[in-house]
């Protein structure tokens, strides 16, 4: 859509996204009182042309912390699959990173 800017030129503005197009790439999640945040990092391969391309596969990048605290208990993890490749799919990173999370806690963070 076309809007007119201030000094009477006019500039080209981006119709809002959807409220779920930001909630699509990051989620949070509850596990034994820590919160595991993921983020999606898509990957985009060259098109050579000038029509934006869908995602080629998404990186996982896994937070944990204390809900209220600002940040993170641990370092960022980057997390792709087992063969060192994206994931191809938003619901397999975000799984994966969920459970990553999972096992970050029950091994470091849980007392015993």
């Amino acid at each position: 859509m076309l809007s007119s800017c201030s000094r009477g030129e006019y500039c080209v503005h981006a119709d809002p996204l959807p409220n779920n197009a930001l909630d699509r790439m990051q989620r949070s999640y509850p596990y034994k009182g820590f919160e595991v945040t993921v983020d999606l990092e898509p990957l985009w391969e060259p098109t050579g042309g000038a029509v934006p391309s869908l995602p080629s596969g998404f990186v996982a990048i896994v937070s944990i912390g204390m809900k209220g605290l600002p940040t993170p208990l641990v370092s960022p993890i980057r997390l792709m699959n087992e063969k060192q490749k994206p994931f191809g799919t938003e619901a397999a990173a975000l799984m994966a990173g969920f459970s990553a999370g999972q096992r970050v806690i029950d091994k470091t963070l849980m007392p015993g």
